[in-house]
């Protein structure tokens, strides 16, 4: 993946990101309530919120931990830029960084909690992304995060193989991948979810529309360069038909829960 254009396409979203991420909110919001469970016996002094985005999840998880610091890190600049701008994240107990995920700039050993809403679908070197976990969190520290599986979208996949060979599609990595880098990386996944929603379009241009407007654009290698003719989009459209039912596309997503815990 590349991740300067995945910086760039989210900071471009920061402003419309809020009007169409209610699936992304509503996955982030059974995360909160599974941490809910660990937030007591956790007592955190701080939280970090990877993948922090426009800060929607910022006073959810001063709520859950409230004699935490907030720490937001976020690879899009645009996206920290916007949470400035439109609330008060600039408080003396809140951080705001920005970086990648898998080089995160703080101390070893420091965090209490992290928290992380779809987000980590867009590392690619999961054991460097969990060492990084592992060299953060404190003993016993725990880790919530939500990402995405390779059968997301699969009706979109499989419409864009009947026009053409070429990867139009982000591409995401099995929960075998994601639990083996935490084990081998000295965090003990403690859950384990996954479920399937599929969310519903009254057309295929509504469906890629809300993926423009949350900045979900393909960042894969062997991705169509330039614009697409109206033929070529045509063509996508009648593909789709095939699993339109009641009126309504199917979008399919898969996700996946992990609750981490760091052992020692």
């Amino acid at each position: 993946m590349d991740k300067i254009k995945i910086a760039h396409s989210f900071s471009r979203a920061a402003a419309s990101y809020d009007s169409a991420a209610y699936f992304q909110r509503d996955i982030g919001l059974q995360l909160l309530s599974m941490l809910s469970k660990y937030s007591a016996e956790q007592n955190a002094s701080n939280c970090l919120d990877l993948g922090c985005g426009t800060g929607f999840f910022r006073q959810r998880l001063m709520s859950l931990y409230s004699n935490a610091d907030y720490i937001g890190i976020d690879i899009a600049e645009g996206m920290l830029s916007f949470l400035k701008k439109t609330s008060e994240a600039d408080a003396h107990n809140n951080v705001l960084i920005c970086s990648d995920a898998e080089s995160l700039p703080i101390k070893q050993q420091s965090i209490d909690v992290a928290f992380s809403n779809m987000a980590l679908q867009w590392c690619e070197n999961l054991p460097q992304l969990f060492s990084e976990f592992n060299r953060i969190l404190k003993p016993g520290g725990i880790v919530g995060l939500t990402t995405l599986g390779p059968s997301t979208l699969i009706e979109l996949k499989k419409s864009w193989s009947v026009v053409d060979d070429r990867v139009h599609v982000n591409q995401f990595l099995a929960l075998e991948s994601w639990c083996d880098a935490a084990n081998s990386n000295g965090l003990v996944v403690e859950k384990k979810c996954v479920d399937f929603p599929v969310l519903q379009f009254d057309s295929v241009r509504q469906l890629l529309k809300e993926l423009k407007l949350i900045g979900a654009h393909n960042v894969n290698k062997g991705r169509p360069q330039g614009l697409h003719s109206k033929a070529y989009i045509n063509a996508l459209y009648k593909a789709y038909e095939s699993f339109k039912e009641g009126g309504l596309f199917p979008a399919t997503y898969e996700v996946y829960f992990l609750i981490l815990r760091k052992t020692n």
